[in-house]
């Protein structure tokens, strides 16, 4: 549970996208802490990490899912892993923020 109400981020990705939310969730740090970002791109997560103080790296966002503590997932990965991403996510008990699309079809968002 989060202190204070304070939710516990992880992030998927390391790119663009992922330094927007990074840099988001550092102007509310009473509301949210991001704690973890995963990406198998060598030295972007990393670098993302020591930017904004990122304590915890994964090169695989599966492994990120079992950390406890993270609350709430950020997907800002490529369109096409979207649905998958989400579904892992939810069936692991955490929220999701999901970059658009959802889904590439409507039949994988049903």
């Amino acid at each position: 549970m989060a202190a204070a109400g304070k939710v516990k981020v992880g992030i998927i990705g390391s790119g663009f996208q992922a330094d927007i939310h990074a840099a988001s969730f550092k102007i509310l740090p009473e509301e949210a802490e991001v704690v973890a970002v995963a990406s198998p791109t060598r030295g972007h997560p990393e670098a993302l990490a020591k930017k904004y103080g990122i304590p915890r790296v994964f090169p695989d966002y599966r492994e990120m899912l079992k950390d406890k503590e993270i609350e709430m997932v950020t997907i800002n990965a490529p369109n096409y892993l979207h649905c998958s991403m989400t579904r892992d996510i939810a069936q692991a008990g955490k929220h999701v923020v999901c970059e658009k699309p959802l889904a590439m079809t409507l039949e994988e968002a049903d």
